[in-house]
């Protein structure tokens, strides 16, 4: 009998005095995932939530563990059901079920997501925290209760939180209640002591949301997750729940570690092992970490998802009252009954919440009862060394809590006791008495009255404290007997096991208070403690325990237990923590502010929840979200403005520190497409166009945009362009669109009207990012009564209004200066501010080049030959060898007709494509001859160049051509002159290109606009005459026109002339210029002039050498000798070698035909002429010719000749045939 009362009495009071059935701890985890939740839902969703917010946030995630709350915090996806009271050790469902009853709840308990959303229920709860569901945080928010609202919101955080602890998903109670075999959860025990989130500070939402639809899906997805992936200490390969398989084992010396694939396929210790045991366990750290790095991140994510219902719902209910659920009335009768005898409709009562409310008082009080019922069954011997005593008296019933301040859940106030009066029965008790800070002794004192309770003044709260009493080792049956299980022999005092010591309380870590609470706990009931703080003697303690007057920095508490039979614990319980008034150090404050928004990015000594204040002002009008990041984005900022700001931060124990004012200005940089030219007439009335500019670094697609044009008063609309097509406008580029028929430019357009509307004076111009009223960009022109701010005037004909690239950008900037190629992206929103009228409108379309940029496209320097010659020297340079003269063979030959016959000389791009004239346009072949396209046009009059884009620039007989590797005409500059068949151009080192038209040497911008002109003054006497252009390093530009060699600088100035008399094509080396002059044999000569001034350096006439032809120019290899192709008197061709001097190295007369091509000269000293029908190779060194290679049909080689392949690949062309020769 006295065994079953025994063990009846220590399961109830077990069940009354055990840890709350939590998942993670109120305080910190619960705390920091809900406001890691808020933080991340700010940083993806853009909602700002204040500090104070995100303080009451905190505070309902902590407060909803009150109990007997957490007795609806179960869900099992599975079964739909809440908690069952199963998986209590070795305690069945039914008795679970009936304490629960008894002193939890009257209400049975429900499942987390029913529990969440039900008010009825909720309100019955009002002794404890009462109602707190999603309607009624919902319903308060709209009703303007901020504070409630975010409250009852950190409550449904700690729900949905409590769905990715597997215990809470699975059915295991895990209660932690001695003598009842459930040793609770070891992975909540470890997240109590080790809540970190850092891994959680990069999290993206976007790519990982759950996408719930609604509260329910939210509470489903995260409980599977924690369901189907993670087990419970009690539901390790538990049968009733699908089976998890780890996917790798891993052997070690004393266990096998078992792991799965968990998020992006990294793996995760699912349990392990233990090899003598052959027990699996989750009691391990490695395990316990590899759950919270992925449990943690989806009760986050879960957290977000609800922040996000619940703001989308709130902007719901404040456009409609009707749709919000008013939260019921609260209960007027409370329920003292239990859940046997319960009022139906009445609020809950719980026996063990109110306990928790007074728990040291309760645990003393219901210790001192135990000991008197075991004393009713049993001879309790007197305590040591007092003799035999009367058994204590039982305590008065008026010094209990009453029922009704019980239900009114206040605690009794304790009074100070200043004397005690010691009763005549002589019974001892122990009272702790302060001798000095590190020395307790103890006092024996005999009280007159047992019901008088002393105890332990704590400035936070009156706790009685746990006396233990001692009983005879003869004939007290050890207290741990009902706990751990009861003995055959009673009165058996061989106990030799030593008691368990658990903390189940402490301070903060960090914290920032000198005083620290303790509260513990013995795995035996009747155990003495001994608290040690630091490095101070070790003291008989009771719980709680209170430390005042500590000093800032680390302290180590250590508390371990003895049982009533002299066994210690030899491994005490142990805390260690930082009492921290340190302000967290803010430094390294940068900005990066944009149009409208602005990064603001520091270093933080410490981890912190920070903050910005910003506005106009120095009173900072606005705040930021929070962040526990070093990095905060400003949104909705004006642009073009000065803003000041200040950091706050606050460290995880409340300290705040806050910096001195900073400031940052926001661009008018547009952040968006923008409308960034406006041309309104210009050749004709309708000769109409409009171009946007994309300042962002990402292509955008233009499909279903729309652009339409207001009249003046704004009572008439028309949509120029009602849906653009599917085409893109590029990062940093443009777009061009133009009247379908009235358009005029050169430069082709990306897309042209839809309908008849043209612009007209006075216009609003609007871009729109779709079919709807999404505004994008908006221009008022002159008098229109629409605008952003104000007006820019209406252009006249043939001018445009130009976005400006900065605020002080003018007109002529913008065409020809500084400002040229930065982009047209200011955006102030005043149109008066952010356009200039222009007199030299460029259109740009999609296909030019992007900006801002600060260099430009040049030759092709990967190219094997990409200009006439190979380079703007004219050296005819290749660093390809020469091909074998024995397996020399035409590969290939591709054809053309007569009206399409060929009409330049071949170029080469990095992939060993051909480019060659025709007389209708540009075609392109492959390097093995097959005809890719051709860009149609009048005849392309010189070689073509490929620059570094890509590009194709030739000059045509009415312009110069930009075309891409596609064949599409980026731009036409149209020039009216006469072309020079020789006149092949270039680019400078600033993208300009250089071409002529007649005797008129022309700069053109690679944006097809006009950068300057040089004019001779000499009229061209024959398009034969003019050279190929030749650049030095200098950007200086020389050419021969008839009788005369120009110099003449980047910009377009004349440095010298001189008068030699018709010369041939320039070749350039250092700063030397090599030609020849002579139409007729006595005026002949090889020359080298000085770049500096033209002044000749020597000149070779032997008396009937000359050589004044436009199409051949002298060949220089690395060394610098010189090798021209010279005509004599009597038809003679001979080609001769110069090494700097006048004086010829050597002259080889084994030249035939009259027609020949410049020679080319390769990386092993060898020379490539095309000699007629005829390829001769001559050795540099001596000019004995080695190898003739004859036509294989007879027809001429030298007309077009030539290009060489960087595999030595020879590429020439007659009229109409196009040959591709290789060994």
């Amino acid at each position: 009998m006295m065994k079953r009362v025994i063990f009846i009495w220590v399961l109830f009071s077990a069940f009354m005095l055990a840890p709350k059935v939590l998942a993670y701890e109120p305080y910190p985890t619960h705390y920091f995932l809900a406001q890691k939740s808020a933080e991340i839902f700010e940083r993806a969703l853009g909602e700002k939530i204040s500090m104070e917010e995100l303080g009451w946030l905190g505070e309902g995630a902590k407060n909803e563990d009150a109990p007997p709350r957490w007795i609806n915090h179960f869900f099992d996806p599975q079964s739909g059901l809440g908690w069952t009271g199963e998986r209590m050790g070795n305690l069945p469902a039914s008795t679970v079920d009936l304490l629960s009853a008894i002193i939890l709840s009257a209400e049975k308990a429900v499942s987390a997501p029913s529990w969440a959303q039900n008010q009825e229920l909720q309100q019955k709860y009002s002794l404890y925290e009462g109602n707190r569901t999603f309607q009624k945080a919902i319903f308060d928010y709209a009703s303007g209760d901020k504070k409630e609202a975010f409250k009852s919101l950190g409550h449904i955080l700690h729900l949905i939180e409590d769905m990715a602890v597997p215990a809470h998903t699975r059915q295991d109670t895990h209660a932690d209640i001695p003598g009842s075999g459930d040793q609770g959860e070891p992975y909540e025990k470890w997240v109590g002591q080790n809540t970190n989130l850092s891994h959680l500070d990069d999290l993206n939402f976007q790519q990982e949301k759950l996408n719930c639809a609604d509260l329910n899906e939210c509470f489903s997805k995260v409980a599977k997750y924690s369901n189907e992936n993670f087990f419970s200490e009690g539901t390790i390969n538990d049968k009733n729940y699908k089976k998890i398989i780890p996917e790798r084992k891993e052997d070690r010396e004393d266990s096998e570690v078992y792991y799965r694939k968990g998020i992006n396929n990294n793996e995760y210790v699912l349990s392990i092992k233990d090899i003598k045991t052959k027990i699996y366990t989750l009691k391990n750290k490695e395990v316990q970490q590899s759950y919270w790095q992925l449990l943690s991140r989806e009760a986050v994510l879960g957290g977000v998802e609800v922040l996000k219902l619940f703001f989308a719902q709130v902007a719901q209910a404040e456009n409609d009252k009707m749709i919000l659920e008013p939260p019921p009335q609260p209960k007027t009768a409370i329920n003292l009954m239990t859940g046997l005898y319960g009022l139906s409709g009445a609020s809950v009562f719980s026996p063990y919440g109110e306990i928790i409310k007074l728990k040291n008082f309760a645990a003393s009080l219901w210790q001192n009862i135990g000991v008197k019922l075991i004393s009713v069954f049993s001879t309790v011997s007197e305590p040591v060394g007092q003799g035999n005593k009367p058994a204590p008296s039982e305590p008065k019933a008026s010094e209990a809590p009453s029922s009704e301040l019980l239900a009114k859940g206040e605690t009794p106030k304790a009074t100070p006791i200043s004397k005690i009066i010691l009763p005549q029965n002589k019974t001892v008790l122990a009272q702790e008495k302060i001798i000095q800070p590190s020395e307790i002794t103890e006092q024996i004192l005999e009280p007159e009255d047992l019901s008088l309770i002393i105890e332990e003044k704590n400035p936070k709260q009156a706790i009685l404290p746990t006396p233990s009493p001692q009983l005879s080792a003869t004939s007290t049956p050890s207290s741990s007997a009902g706990v751990g299980g009861s003995s055959d022999n009673e009165n058996d005092s061989s106990d030799s096991s030593a008691p368990e010591t658990s903390i189940i309380s402490h301070p903060s870590n960090p914290a920032a208070s000198t005083t620290a609470v303790f509260t513990f706990e013995a795995s035996e009931s009747g155990c003495i403690f001994e608290c040690q703080l630091d490095a101070a003697t070790s003291t008989t303690c009771v719980s709680p325990k209170e430390y005042s007057g500590l000093a800032e920095g680390g302290h180590t508490f250590k508390v371990k237990a003895k049982n009533a039979a002299g066994n210690e614990d030899q491994t005490p319980a142990e805390f260690s923590w930082t009492i921290d008034f340190g302000v967290p150090q803010i430094s390294n404050i940068s900005t990066a502010p944009g149009r409208t928004s602005a990064v603001i990015s520091w270093n933080i000594s410490e981890t912190a929840v920070s903050q910005i204040e910003y506005g106009l002002t120095t009173n900072y009008d606005l705040t930021s979200a929070t962040t526990s990041l070093a990095s905060l984005t400003l949104g909705q900022l004006k642009p073009n403005a000065a803003y000041h700001f200040r950091i706050l931060a606050q460290d995880i124990v409340g300290n705040i520190a806050s910096t001195t004012d900073q400031t940052f200005t926001t661009t008018a940089q547009a952040e968006n497409v923008v409308i960034s030219e406006i041309q309104i007439s210009g050749a004709n009335a309708y000769d109409e166009f409009v171009e946007l500019y994309n300042p962002t670094s990402a292509d955008i697609n233009l499909l279903n945009w729309r652009l339409t044009k207001k009249s003046m008063t704004g009572s008439t609309t028309n949509n120029l362009l009602t849906s653009f097509p599917d085409k893109i406008i590029p990062a940093r580029g443009y777009f061009l669109v133009a009247h379908p028929t009235g358009y005029d430019g050169g430069v082709p357009t990306d897309a042209t009207y839809s309908t008849a509307s043209s612009l007209a004076e006075n216009n609003t111009l609007i871009l729109y990012s779709d079919a709807g009223d999404t505004i994008v960009d908006l221009v008022g022109l002159g008098n229109a009564s629409s605008s952003e701010s104000a007006t820019i005037g209406n252009p006249s004909s043939h001018q445009s209004v130009e976005r400006k690239a900065a605020a002080g950008s003018d007109a002529v900037l913008l065409f020809n200066g500084s400002d040229k190629w930065q982009g047209n992206g200011y955006d102030s929103d005043n149109n008066s501010q952010d356009f200039v009228l222009q007199s030299n409108p460029s259109p740009q379309n999609s296909l030019m080049l992007i900006e801002p940029r600060t260099s430009w496209p040049n030759l092709m320097t990967a190219s094997a030959w990409p200009t006439w010659q190979n380079n703007f020297n004219r050296n005819g340079q290749t660093s390809a060898a020469s091909l074998a003269s024995t397996t020399m063979v035409v590969k290939w030959t591709a054809s053309t007709t007569v009206t399409h016959e060929f009409s330049s000389r071949p170029v080469l791009d990095d992939e060993g494509n051909i480019y060659i004239g025709r007389a209708d346009g540009l075609a392109k072949y492959t390097s093995s001859g097959n005809f890719s396209w051709l860009f149609a046009t009048s005849t392309a009059a010189s070689a073509p160049l490929v620059a570094s884009d890509g590009t194709i620039f030739f000059r045509g007989s009415f312009g110069l051509y930009a075309i891409n590797k596609n064949g599409q005409l980026k731009w036409k500059y149209e020039l009216s002159g006469s072309a020079g068949q020789n006149a092949v151009p270039v680019i400078l080192s600033d993208g300009a290109l250089i071409t002529q038209a007649a005797e008129k040497i022309y700069a053109i911008n690679q944006d097809a606009t006009l950068k300057w002109i040089f004019d001779p003054g000499r009229a061209l006497q024959s398009a034969a005459g003019i050279s190929a252009f030749v650049v030095d390093s200098a950007d200086k530009i020389y050419v021969s026109i008839d009788d005369y060699i120009y110099a003449i600088s980047n910009s377009g100035i004349l440095l010298w002339e001189k008068s030699f008399g018709r010369a041939s094509s320039l070749a350039l080396d250092g700063n030397i210029l090599y030609f020849s002059v002579g139409r007729i044999w006595p005026d002949g000569a090889m020359k080298a002039v000085s770049v500096l001034d033209g002044s000749e350096i020597w000149t070779n006439s032997l008396g009937n050498n000359y050589n004044d032809r436009a199409d051949l120019a002298p060949a220089i290899d690395p060394s610098g000798h010189v090798y021209s192709l010279m005509f004599y008197g009597g038809g003679a061709k001979k080609l001769e070698a110069y090494n700097a001097t006048s004086t010829p190295i050597w002259i080889s007369d084994r030249i035939d035909g009259p027609w020949l091509a410049a020679p080319i000269i390769t990386s092993d000293g060898k020379i490539y002429v095309a000699d007629q029908r005829a390829l001769k190779i001559f050795d540099a060194a001596s000019g004995d010719l080695i190898f003739t290679f004859n036509s294989p049909d007879n027809e001429d080689f030298y007309t077009y000749f030539g290009a060489v392949g960087s595999g030595g690949e020879i590429y020439t062309a007659n009229s109409t045939k196009l040959y591709g020769i290789g060994d």
